[in-house]
Order: C-alpha cells, then structure tokens, then sequence
C-alpha cells in the first residue's frame, strides 16, 4: 500500500520554482509594458514626420496660388484704373492722373497704392485735384518695380503720369511706358512669375503681359 505524500512535499512537486523569484521576474516585464505606454513607437514617429512633411508641402504650394491671385488681381486692379483714367479725361474733358503713392515700411519706401484723381483749377485759379476712385492698396504679397518706367516721372507726393483733357496720354515714350509687378519674395532675379502693364504712348490703351 502506498503511503500517502505530505502535503508539504506535494506544493514542492507541483512548483519546481518558488513563488517569490515567479514574482520579482514578473516585475520587469510589466514595467517594460508601463514604459512602452508612455513613449512612442518607430512606426508613430514615422507616421508624425510624414504628416508633418505633408502640411508643410501643402502650406507652400497654398502659399504660391495665393501670391499668384494676388497678383493677377493687382495687375486687374492697376489696368483697369488706367481704363478709367482714360474714360474720365475724354468724357470729362479734364487732366486725369495715375498716382502711386509711396510708403516707408520695414525701414524702406515703397509703392503700397494707387489712385486715379482728377486735377484742375478752380474759378479763382487755385489747383485742386479730387479723387475719380477710391485709393486701392496693393496686396501685400506684391510690389512694383520699374525705376525707369512710368513710377520715375516723380510729381511731389506721388508717382505716375496722366491724361490730357481729351484722353491722351501726357509724358510718356517707349521708355517710360511700362511697370512691373513681382512677387514679394522678388530679390534681383527676376521670378517665374510676373506681370508687366504696358500703355500705349500714342493711345493710352493698356496691354498686360504674363509669363
């Protein structure tokens, strides 16, 4: 007959590992897990830099069609002022003049806007000038160049030329016919994207170009 085991000896056989090194063995692993919670993985951070990388891109190119805009409409805005520059002088019989004003920002002077006004002297013969439109403000993604164009004919305060009563323009050649307008990010080389606006000397009719 087979002698019944202790039950001392029967705990021993069934856990060849005694319970306390079980437990302080389980213990890295779990910190391990608490650990890995908290951080980030290989695959996170790869998935973040290239979202980042994506708003980034996205962000440039949004900012390229907004200066594109801007600038065609400035361009717009410019021509068709000399339009209505023109129609004024021949339906009003009156000088009409081109005017842009220039501005000290950042430390630099520069064109920021323009306005059409009407000029001419009063009974008394005192001169005045009024405004045909409001003064238009040029985006500030935008900015003329051309110091030798039509912005040279300096007029005091303001910068342009003008129409005879009759509409034809007063002052210009083929030298001085035309402005530019370039990005803002334009530093000395000339960029892929401009406008030039050109008047006709003779007529006064306005052409645009564009790249």
């Amino acid at each position: 007959m087979r002698s019944p085991v202790p039950h001392s000896s029967r705990s021993a056989q069934g856990s060849c590992v005694p319970r306390a090194v079980i437990r302080s063995a389980s213990r890295p692993r779990a910190a391990a897990r608490r650990a890995g919670e908290t951080g980030f993985t290989l695959l996170e951070m790869l998935v973040t830099i290239a979202i980042i990388g994506i708003l980034l891109a996205l962000s440039q190119s949004g900012w390229k069609v907004i200066s594109a805009m801007d600038l065609k409409n400035a361009g717009d805005s410019i021509a068709d002022a000399v339009s209505i520059a023109r129609q004024h002088a021949s339906s009003k019989n009156s000088e009409t003049r081109i005017a842009f004003f220039q501005t000290a920002e950042d430390g630099k002077t520069s064109i920021r806007s323009f306005q059409v006004l009407e000029a001419g002297r009063k009974p008394d013969g005192t001169p005045f000038q009024r405004g045909v439109t409001r003064k238009y403000r040029l985006p500030d993604s935008v900015i003329l160049h051309g110091e030798e164009s039509l912005l040279a004919a300096d007029q005091g305060d303001w910068v342009g030329f003008a129409f005879k009563p009759g509409g034809r323009p007063q002052g210009l050649s083929q030298a001085n016919n035309y402005l530019v307008l370039y990005p803002r990010t334009f530093a000395g080389e000339k960029p892929a994207n401009y406008i030039v606006l050109q008047v006709n000397a003779l007529t006064g009719r306005v052409q645009k170009y564009q790249p």
